[in-house]
């Protein structure tokens, strides 16, 4: 019920106020900055014990069982897959299937 809610309320909003939605997206990049910058200092802050930049930067202890170059590559991927790529391809489908869409090009005024 709750989800049903939440779609309809975003599909409300993308319909009826499609100006909105850049300034939506500006806000919401800002707060995930933000909200990343705020955890980073709070885990820092409450951290009672700290490593040397020498254990942090240079060595490195892989305790996976993948080899090393395997669990760096899985690492930076699921790092970029959750923040960027996954509202790349998702505005670039959303994007790429309007403008094939025929009554998109009817309401279209910038043609």
């Amino acid at each position: 019920m709750v989800y049903s809610g939440f779609i309809i309320l975003c599909a409300a909003i993308v319909i009826l106020l499609p100006r909105l939605v850049p300034i939506g997206e500006t806000m919401f990049f800002w707060a995930s900055v933000l909200g990343f910058v705020v955890s980073f200092i709070t885990l820092l802050a409450v951290s009672e014990t700290k490593q040397s930049a020498s254990i942090v930067f240079t060595e490195w202890v892989n305790q996976t069982g993948w080899s090393d170059g395997t669990a760096f590559l899985l690492a930076v991927g699921q790092a970029m897959y959750g923040k960027g790529e996954t509202f790349i391809q998702a505005s670039l489908f959303v994007l790429t299937s309007l403008s094939r869409f025929p009554l998109y090009r009817l309401c279209d005024t910038h043609q």
